[in-house]
C-alpha cells in the first residue's frame, strides 16, 4: 500500500496490518497505530505528533526525520528502525525495544525511557537532555560518542564514560580498517590499469 504524503488526521489503524506500508510524510497527528504491524513500513518525513503508538511493531521501518513528539511508543517493538534526526521530544518510549535502532541526530528532549531497551542502539549526535526514567544503566549497551548529549547527571557516571570511550575506540578501529581497505583497493586498481589488457 502506497500513501505517502496522505492526510490521515485521528485516522484509526489500531492492530491494522501495515507491513511494508508507505506513508512518508504523511500527516498522523494523534493517529491510533497502538498494536499495529509496521515492519519495514516507510514512515520518513511523517507528522506522528501525539500518536498512540502502544505496543507497534515497528521492526526495521523507516522512520527517518519523523515527527513523533508526545507520541506514546510505549511497549513497541522498534528493532532495526531508522530514527535518524526525528523528534521524539516528550515521546514516550517506556519499556520500548529499541535494539540496533540508528538514532543519530535524534531529539530525545524530555522522552520518558523508563525500562527502555537500548542495546547497540546508535545515538550518534542524538540529543537526550532532560530524558526522564533513564540510569546509567540504561545506555551500557548502546553505542554512545563524544556527540551524544546526555542528561547532565548521567554523563558524569564513570560506567557511562567508560562505554563512550569503548564506543570512540571502536570508531576509531573501524574507521582505520576503511582507509587501509581502500588504500588495497585504490592500488589493485592502479595495478590493473597499469598491466592494461
Amino acid at each position: 500500500m502506497h500513501l505517502p504524503n496522505a492526510h490521515l488526521f485521528r485516522a484509526n489503524f489500531a492492530r491494522f496490518d501495515l507491513r511494508g506500508v508507505d506513508l512518508s510524510g504523511a500527516y498522523l497527528l494523534e493517529a491510533n497505530l497502538a498494536g499495529a504491524e509496521l515492519e519495514d513500513a516507510c514512515l520518513s518525513d511523517a507528522y506522528l505528533a501525539g500518536a498512540d503508538m502502544r505496543g507497534a511493531l515497528l521492526t526495521r521501518a523507516d522512520l527517518a526525520s519523523a515527527d513523533l513528539s508526545e507520541a506514546d511508543c510505549s511497549g513497541a517493538t522498534m528493532f532495526g528502525v531508522n530514527l535518524g534526526r526525528a523528534n521524539l521530544q516528550r515521546v514516550n518510549l517506556s519499556s520500548a525495544d529499541l535494539a540496533k535502532a540508528d538514532m543519530t541526530g535524534a531529539s530525545l528532549h524530555g522522552a520518558k525511557l523508563m525500562s527502555a531497551y537500548f542495546v547497540e542502539t546508535r545515538l550518534d549526535r542524538a540529543h537526550l537532555g532532560e530524558a526522564q526514567g533513564c540510569t546509567a544503566s540504561t545506555f551500557l549497551s548502546a553505542d554512545l560518542y563524544s556527540t551524544t548529549t546526555l542528561p547532565g547527571r548521567l554523563a558524569e557516571a564513570a560506567e557511562v564514560k567508560q562505554r563512550l570511550q569503548y564506543c570512540e575506540d571502536r570508531r576509531a578501529r573501524r574507521e582505520r580498517t576503511e582507509r587501509r581497505e581502500m588504500n588495497v583497493q585504490g592500488g589493485r586498481s592502479l595495478n590493473n590499469r597499469a598491466e592494461g589488457p
